[in-house]
C-alpha cells in the first residue's frame, strides 16, 4: 500500500508539500505507530522504502541512509544491513567549506555528518561490524571539520546539521567530547544568535532545533562531559 492511500493527515500533507521530509519519517516512529498501528505503519514504511531504494539507485544516498537503517532495524529483520555497510564504506567525506565555499557544499557536509550519526544510532548495537562503517565515516568527517574549522562562522542553516552530527557522535561515544563538543556548541550558538530571513528561515529553524535537541540529549545522558 502506498502512503497516498492513507487517510488525509497533517503528516501526509507535509510529505506532499515537501518530499524531502519523507526521509525524516523515522523521527515520528512512536507517534505514527500509535496513530496507525504496527500493521498500518509497516505498510507505509514498505512504500517509503521502495522510494528510498530508487533514490539510492540514482546516487542520492545521504538523504535516505538514516531511513534505510531505521527500516532495516524495525521492519525488515536487518536483512539489508550488509548492503548498507557496502554503501557507507564506499562514501567519501565531502568538502567542509567553513566560511568559504558554497551553500551547497555546506549542505552536503551537514547531510553527511547527520546521516552517519543517525545511521549508526538506528542500527542494532550487536550488529557491530555492519554499523562500524557509519562510525568510521563520522570520525573522518569530524577530523576534516576540526582541521578546517576556525571559529567565527558566517552562519548558514546547513551548518547546524554539522553540529547535530557532532553532538550525536559525542553522545554515542564515537567522537571525543573534548575535541568536538566545543565546536558543535559554537556552531549551534552562532545559529541561534543569527536571524536568518527569507527562504532560509524555515530551514534554519528546523536544523537549529534538531541540533539543539541533540545537545539537550547529550547534556542529559552525559552530564559529566560539561559541554
Amino acid at each position: 500500500m502506498d502512503y497516498e492511500d492513507f487517510d488525509a493527515s497533517d503528516w501526509k500533507e507535509k510529505l506532499q508539500e515537501a518530499p524531502d521530509t519523507l526521509w525524516q519519517v523515522w523521527r515520528l516512529h512512536e507517534s505514527l505507530k500509535v496513530k496507525w498501528g504496527s500493521a498500518g505503519l509497516g505498510q507505509l514504511m514498505k512504500a517509503v522504502n521502495g522510494l528510498a531504494c530508487k533514490k539510492a539507485e540514482a546516487g542520492e544516498i545521504l538523504e535516505i541512509l538514516p531511513f534505510r537503517a531505521y527500516y532495516e532495524t524495525y521492519w525488515n529483520g536487518r536483512t539489508g544491513y550488509s548492503r548498507l555497510c557496502e554503501q557507507v564504506s564506499a562514501l567519501q567525506v565531502p568538502y567542509f567549506p567553513g566560511k568559504a565555499g558554497s551553500d551547497e557544499q555546506a549542505e552536503q557536509f551537514g547531510k553527511y555528518m547527520a546521516a552517519m550519526a543517525d545511521g549508526y544510532e538506528l542500527m542494532e548495537e550487536e550488529a557491530y561490524d555492519q554499523r562500524e562503517p557509519f562510525a568510521c565515516r563520522l570520525q573522518e568527517g569530524a577530523v576534516v571539520c576540526k582541521r578546517q574549522w576556525k571559529g567565527g562562522l558566517s552562519f548558514r542553516p546547513e551548518e547546524a546539521m554539522t553540529a547535530y552530527g557532532l553532538f550525536k557522535g559525542v553522545r554515542l561515544q564515537i567522537l571525543e567530547h573534548e575535541l568536538y563538543g566545543p565546536i558543535a556548541k559554537a556552531i549551534l550558538l552562532t545559529g541561534k544568535a543569527l536571524d536568518v530571513r527569507g527562504d532560509g528561515r524555515e530551514l534554519k529553524d528546523l536544523f537549529v532545533r534538531l541540533a539543539g535537541e541533540e545537545y539537550e540529549k547529550l547534556k542529559k545522558e552525559r552530564p559529566y562531559y560539561e559541554i
